[in-house]
């Protein structure tokens, strides 16, 4: 199972990291895993790019870490839309993926 735990706190600070394999099928077949990856990694390389937030991340094995010291409003939305996808991946895939979002310290819009 990927473990996802999403850190925010009121200043802005963000830490997201993600452990551990998805199982549902083969290495290099496990589309559970492949979708976890690829909204990850689009995070991370979108705050750096599109944001120009200040982020460090890292993605080793079964494992991907991305933090930043402060986000902008955008770096903010871009948070909210990962988290939509992977929320979405949880309720598909239950057995899967569990996020948690108990330390997330933004109020989230619509909720």
């Amino acid at each position: 199972m990927i473990r996802a735990c999403i850190e925010t706190w009121s200043d802005g600070r963000l830490l997201v990291s993600c452990t551990g394999h998805a199982g549902y099928d083969e290495h290099g077949r496990d589309i559970v895993c492949s979708a976890v990856s690829a909204l990850v990694q689009t995070l991370a390389f979108s705050l750096d790019e599109v944001t120009h937030e200040n982020v460090k991340y890292s993605f080793t094995g079964g494992n991907a870490s991305i933090e930043a010291s402060s986000l902008s409003d955008e770096g903010k939305t871009l948070l909210r839309s990962f988290l939509v996808g992977m929320k979405a991946i949880e309720s598909a895939y239950p057995d899967n993926l569990a996020v948690d979002t108990r330390l997330f310290q933004w109020e989230q819009k619509g909720s």
